[in-house]
This record gives C-alpha cells, sequence and structure tokens, in this order.
C-alpha cells in the first residue's frame, strides 16, 4: 500500500513536471542542477593550514585588509631607520601587566614581509607548549614564528603553556581568558596577514 502511494506520488511529479511547469524553468532547473554538479566535481581541494611555514611575504591583498579592517585594533609605532612599522593590539597594551610576554607585528614594507616579535618577561628564560620547549635567550625570527605557531594552536585547542624561570620550575601561564583572547587575537591576525588562514 505504501508503495504503490510512493509511486502515485512520483507519477504526478513526473506529470507535473512534464505538462504544468513551462520549459524555460525547467531549463534553468537543468542549468543550475548542472552548474552545481560540475561545482563539485571541480571544487579545489582545501588546504591544510602549515603554521610552521617561515616564508614571511605576504600578498598585498592581504596588507590592504589589515589596513582597512584589522589596524583599527592596533596601536602603530613607526621604525624609520629600520623601515618597520610595529603594531600592538590595543587590548593587550591594557592587560600588558598580566601578561608573561608581549606580542607585536611587524611590517617590514620595504621587502614587503611580515614577522611576529615576542617580548618576554625579563624573568622567563624557556617557554614550553606541548613538548617542545622553547630559549627565550636564542630566539630570532625564524624561531619567533614557530613559537608563535605552537603558542597560537595550544590556544585554539586549549591546551597548556608553561613558562620557567631562572631561577623555579615550569608555571602554567596564560590562564585567563583575556590573555588568551588578546594573543589569539594577534596569532589569527599574523598569519592571516601571511594567508596561512
Amino acid at each position: 500500500m505504501l508503495r504503490y502511494k510512493y509511486c502515485v506520488l512520483i507519477n504526478n511529479l513526473l506529470h507535473w513536471w512534464k505538462h504544468k511547469l513551462s520549459p524555460p524553468i525547467r531549463w534553468m532547473v537543468y542549468l543550475f542542477a548542472a552548474m552545481f554538479s560540475l561545482s563539485l566535481m571541480f571544487a579545489p581541494e582545501a588546504r591544510t593550514k602549515d603554521y610552521a611555514q617561515t616564508d614571511f611575504t605576504y600578498h598585498s591583498s592581504a596588507k590592504l585588509y589589515f589596513h582597512n579592517v584589522r589596524s583599527y585594533y592596533y596601536y602603530r609605532d613607526e621604525e624609520e631607520k629600520a623601515g618597520f612599522y610595529r603594531y600592538e593590539l590595543k587590548k593587550q597594551r591594557m592587560i600588558d601587566s598580566l601578561l608573561p610576554f608581549g606580542l607585536f607585528l611587524l611590517d617590514n614594507w620595504r621587502s614587503s614581509e611580515v614577522y611576529i616579535w615576542l617580548n618576554p618577561d625579563s624573568t622567563i628564560t624557556h617557554i614550553k607548549i606541548d613538548s617542545t620547549t622553547f630559549s627565550t635567550q636564542t630566539l630570532n625570527r625564524e624561531k619567533m614564528h614557530l613559537m608563535a605557531a605552537s603558542i597560537y594552536q595550544a590556544l585554539l585547542n586549549d591546551q597548556s603553556i608553561f613558562a620557567k624561570t631562572q631561577e623555579g620550575p615550569y608555571v602554567e601561564i596564560l590562564t585567563d581568558r583575556k590573555e588568551q583572547k588578546a594573543l589569539e587575537t594577534i596569532l589569527f591576525d599574523y598569519f592571516r596577514w601571511l594567508d596561512i588562514h
């Protein structure tokens, strides 16, 4: 009985499709169905987000997006001799006394490169994220980038971050949500500027 009802329903739909619906509308439906099928077949594969890649160059569109949309949330200082603009998140400056380190974006506009600059508290010697330990004494732009990638992934995955001072053991840092949110915002903008998102 149920099978008979389905057959009648399908038969009625086919009759309506062929005889009641005007041909231009049918052709539009065919066209959209074909376009949708082709877009599914030839859709590009999703890129994996490799935050650890250390290519610092950016495209002008990424810089334009930052300057038009995101720069409002940052203070900008110009280092004329070095050819850098240094950006500091306004929220970070408000909670600066709570943070174990500051994060800054450095725009090297002469060579179209952007860097992350980590400015740790002077007492911190090591920062440990998951199983990776970074020494704050030997940080260069590549290590700062890798450290930023590790911090960002730890923040996104709710993992703990630890810091070690000269005298003491490792202590968990960035436990407050305000601190995490400020650093997450800076790192999001950094990786967006590098077109990694």
